[in-house]
């Protein structure tokens, strides 16, 4: 069970449900993405993302790698020990925002969830989602060079009581 500082309530008819969100550094294409953590200055000024420890990552996501061409294999957990993973149920959703510094439109417009070993969009660990990023023929695409993108999983803690 991941449980650190989950809010308890939320109006939802699923229970026991984790939002995580993290930013991520595209590199020119075929370069290991990174994640990137929010640095808390005070109000209006010192706020900005910097790179996220290489074993320990940031705010529920532990690591991520390039598996291939616009896919991405995100690790739930926290800390230097990577051993200790966040397990889950299921994946119920992953959304994505795509920040670009060029002029114009990113050629990646949407994510997918590419499925897990066991029909949950997990692993069988119950701790990594592959994701696909697509462009607008729908085929699997890298990110530019100078995008970031933030991602936000929907996922069902392995706490939640079954129904």
């Amino acid at each position: 069970m991941a449980s650190r500082k989950f809010i308890q309530f939320r109006n939802s008819l699923e229970a026991g449900i984790t939002d995580l969100w993290v930013l991520v550094n595209s590199g020119a294409g075929g370069t290991v993405p990174a994640v990137q953590q929010w640095n808390q200055g005070t109000f209006g000024s010192g706020t900005s993302y910097s790179a996220a420890s290489a074993t320990a990552g940031y705010a529920g996501i532990q690591k991520v790698a390039r598996l291939g061409t616009g896919q991405w294999a995100f690790t739930f957990g926290s800390g230097n020990n990577l051993n200790k993973l966040d397990v889950y149920r299921r994946l119920l959703s992953v959304d994505a925002t795509v920040q670009t510094t060029t002029t114009g439109a990113s050629d990646i417009i949407a994510v997918g969830i590419t499925p897990g070993t066991n029909a949950t969009g997990l692993d069988s660990t119950g701790s990594v989602a592959t994701v696909t990023l697509l462009n607008a023929t729908v085929t699997a695409a890298d990110p530019a060079a100078s995008e970031q993108i933030m991602f936000h999983f929907v996922l069902q803690n392995t706490s939640a009581p079954l129904n």
